[in-house]
């Protein structure tokens, strides 16, 4: 009986010393971790918004013939390169390069500073006819088009003999950067 009363005795002044309330200041401290992290991202957020070069942001992909008619004005009245992506939705090259670059947030932000349209010539005849324009003969194709009609190709496919691959959304904008510069410097 003794040794039942020393065992019970020290439970109660175990739960006494921590004031009976562990499980609350844990709880309390998991919330104030939640909060802090909240407000890092909250932090983050609003200190690492995209540049912005140009007067507007290009945020979505203008599409097919309409688009395309409204980008071409909107170069117009920029003086700035367009991206043109002609592609076809059946296309498995097209649904990689959709897939692994073209969603990726980091090419996403970077094609905000031009105007861009993509083209599925499946969809009717004026895409027909812009594809003809600029003499597309597969898919994925994508092109900077300069202020006075002039094309240079941007490359998608990493051409390396030892390792053919689809490139990485970092060399992409990489790519695209570099192609800019040489159309603003020539």
């Amino acid at each position: 009986m003794r040794m039942k009363k020393v065992e019970t005795t020290r439970k109660y002044h175990a739960r006494k010393s921590d004031g009976g309330n562990a499980g609350l200041d844990t709880a309390f401290l998991v919330l104030c971790a939640i909060a802090i992290c909240f407000m890092g991202l909250s932090v983050f957020q609003f200190t690492n918004k995209p540049k912005q070069i140009l007067s507007q942001e290009y945020k979505t992909w203008s599409e097919d013939a309409p688009g395309y008619k409204q980008v071409m004005e909107e170069q117009k009245r920029t003086h700035t390169p367009v991206l043109i992506y002609f592609y076809a939705e059946w296309c498995p090259h097209c649904q990689e390069l959709n897939a692994k670059v073209m969603s990726n947030k980091r090419v996403d932000r970077y094609l905000y500073r031009l105007p861009h349209v993509k083209i599925a010539p499946d969809h009717g005849m004026p895409e027909k006819q812009l594809m003809s324009r600029y003499d597309v003969e597969g898919y994925p194709t994508l092109f900077v088009v300069e202020e006075d009609g002039s094309k240079k190709p941007v490359e998608t496919f990493n051409m390396d003999p030892a390792n053919p691959r689809q490139k990485t959304p970092t060399e992409f904008i990489k790519g695209l950067g570099e192609l800019l510069a040489s159309v603003k410097k020539s």
